[in-house]
């Protein structure tokens, strides 16, 4: 009975390789989307995604399904796989559930007062004092670990999972418009947040993160030239 439950057993290991492909396949297809390479709206098909990256068309298609649970694929019956298209309802839904998700991340965090999460947060800031020196998408590497580093000491896993799928829905948004707002406005708008974190005071700080989080919002909606207004927002 052992011998056959090994048996049995080891047959799942010898699936290794294919499911290496899926992996590699979803990794190149998501940086291509999250860099801009791949343009909202760009039509995926599978053939052709399959010749560039050397590999059959099953792990390209489970790629696709993986990018579509994941909101940065959309398919339409009878017409394809397209990468995800944003507009004026889309981008208000996105950042209304990041922002309270991220509210109440802050607000577990803080009253779990852990010295480990300041020191970070206050690490990822001065690190943004000299971003302008760096490469290019090290401000934007910067601001994700900010907020990542915030959830992740909420220590909530299906907080912090569902809060990263938004998030890459996020980073999409701004390759899409090809720019951050300034490493001075970044730096000096994610210090104050630190201020707010350490003084303990939740609801300054949840007026702090929501403000700051709209600001972000409006920058996307004017790159975008979608027409909106305040109430659109809340």
């Amino acid at each position: 009975m052992k011998v056959t439950q090994m048996t049995a057993a080891g047959s799942l290991f010898q699936k290794e390789k294919k499911l290496t492909l899926k992996a590699k396949a979803v990794s190149q297809l998501r940086n291509a989307i999250l860099s801009g390479a791949l343009s909202p709206g760009t039509r995926l098909v599978e053939q052709e995604l399959s010749r560039m990256m050397g590999i059959s068309r099953l792990p390209v298609r489970e790629a696709i399904g993986n990018l579509e649970q994941a909101g940065l694929v959309t398919v339409f019956p009878y017409k394809g796989a397209f990468v995800s298209s944003f507009g004026k309802r889309e981008i208000h839904e996105l950042f209304a559930v990041r922002r309270l998700l991220e509210i109440h991340a802050m607000e577990l965090a803080i009253r779990k007062n852990n010295p480990g999460l300041l020191q970070e947060l206050d690490a990822i800031v001065e690190s943004m004092g000299c971003a302008d020196t760096h490469p290019d998408h090290f401000i934007e590497k910067l601001d994700y670990q900010f907020h990542s580093t915030m959830c992740r000491h909420a220590q909530n896993k299906v907080l912090y999972d569902t809060w990263e799928q938004l998030t890459a829905k996020t980073q999409t948004l701004f390759a899409l418009i090809g720019d951050y707002a300034t490493c001075a406005d970044l730096m000096r708008s994610h210090r104050i947040l630190c201020e707010l974190i350490k003084a303990g005071d939740c609801v300054a700080a949840a007026t702090g993160l929501r403000r700051h989080m709209k600001t972000g919002q409006r920058h996307v909606l004017n790159k975008l030239q979608i027409p909106y207004s305040e109430q659109d927002l809340e």
